[in-house]
């Protein structure tokens, strides 16, 4: 989302961006660059979301906690149940058709999180 949204030019800029893995810049930082660089040229309309508002933000943090709450009671990691970036990608798509609401997971979670939406 950082890169669509940020579209750093060069690689200090890269790196700096929140959760890019130094390696990762270092091993693919020039094609990451040139990636960027020729979407600038793209006549399609598309336009990246924006990043998520204070709303979002709060909204993320009470699903997660929720998750967490089902994590320990099932003492499985909170990642096997919902990640953040799965938890993030239902709250700016505001679809709830994610693997988060089917089988198992909508049993432990699902509903929980359907009333959050």
């Amino acid at each position: 989302m950082a890169l669509a949204t940020k579209r750093p030019a060069d690689r200090e800029a890269l790196a700096k961006l929140d959760g890019m893995p130094p390696k990762l810049v270092q091993r693919a930082g020039r094609d990451l660059l040139a990636i960027i660089t020729a979407s600038g040229s793209d006549s399609r309309d598309y336009r990246p979301p924006a990043p998520p508002d204070e709303a979002q933000k709060a909204l993320l943090n009470e699903m997660q906690s929720v998750v967490s709450r089902a994590s320990v009671e099932l003492d499985i990691a909170a990642e096997v149940i919902a990640s953040k970036k799965e938890l993030s990608a239902v709250i700016l798509s505001g679809k709830t058709d994610s693997p988060v609401f089917r089988g198992w997971r909508k049993d432990v979670i699902g509903d929980q999180l359907e009333e959050l939406l």
